[in-house]
């Protein structure tokens, strides 16, 4: 995890004090900022609807996976993207196909709780649309767009009219809650701000935001690693 907090969050920048904690009387060229995500993956998952045909195991992947693109960026990029989780058939009937599906004639062959796939899984979630994975965890698809009571809502990394980099939602958030209203799946979205939310059945299970953290000195970094927080 990098000491230096990535640039291009939104309105946000690298030292917004109303999430950095620091000591006093230390001077800003001093500092470490390091980039933080504030929330409980347990209790996120404790909420999710149990009886679910989704291996837990594959949904903390999918968490793992989002906060490491949410606080490294992929290749010093912000990534913006959907992890659509379950029900395979209900995603099919209510999105389309953007692109060629990378995953074609490899369904069951990647899944995301095998090590060697994170960079491919990385590298995909650059695409505009989703990425579908089975509930064994199992990559079926990337580049889905969700189709919103018939209409094309087109997610896009790059650009955002609609504000999905707010934290109070936006284009994306809307496409991945209203997929969790007609489809039994689980969605997690990723905005290019870094801040990570979960829907299930059309509701908003929780989130965890990307935050800035100031220390004192390389002694405050370390010791921070050693108490694992």
């Amino acid at each position: 995890m990098s000491g230096r907090p990535r640039k291009g969050r939104g309105t946000r920048g690298s030292h917004d004090e109303r999430e950095c904690t620091s000591r006093p009387n230390i001077p800003d060229s001093q500092k470490i900022y390091i980039p933080i995500m504030k929330g409980n993956i347990d209790h996120l998952i404790d909420r999710m609807n149990k009886r679910a045909r989704r291996d837990p195991k594959v949904v903390r992947k999918a968490f793992e996976m989002m906060i490491g693109l949410s606080l490294k960026g992929y290749e010093g990029k912000s990534v913006g993207t959907i992890f659509l989780i379950g029900d395979m058939d209900g995603v099919r009937r209510n999105t389309n196909q953007l692109i060629a599906n990378p995953f074609k004639g490899y369904y069951k062959r990647i899944n995301i709780l095998d090590p060697k796939n994170r960079r491919t899984l990385e590298a995909y979630s650059q695409l505009d649309g989703a990425i579908v994975i089975d509930g064994s965890g199992n990559l079926s698809s990337a580049g889905r767009v969700i189709d919103i009571k018939g209409g094309r809502d087109r997610e896009s990394n790059d650009s955002d009219p609609n504000g999905s980099g707010r934290r109070g939602g936006g284009t994306r958030d809307r496409a991945a809650q209203y997929i969790t209203t007609v489809s039994n799946t689980l969605a997690l979205t990723l905005s290019c701000d870094g801040d990570l939310t979960v829907y299930e059945r059309g509701r908003c299970l929780g989130k965890i935001l990307w935050g800035v953290r100031a220390l004192g000195s390389e002694e405050d970094l370390y010791r921070l690693f050693e108490k694992g927080q």
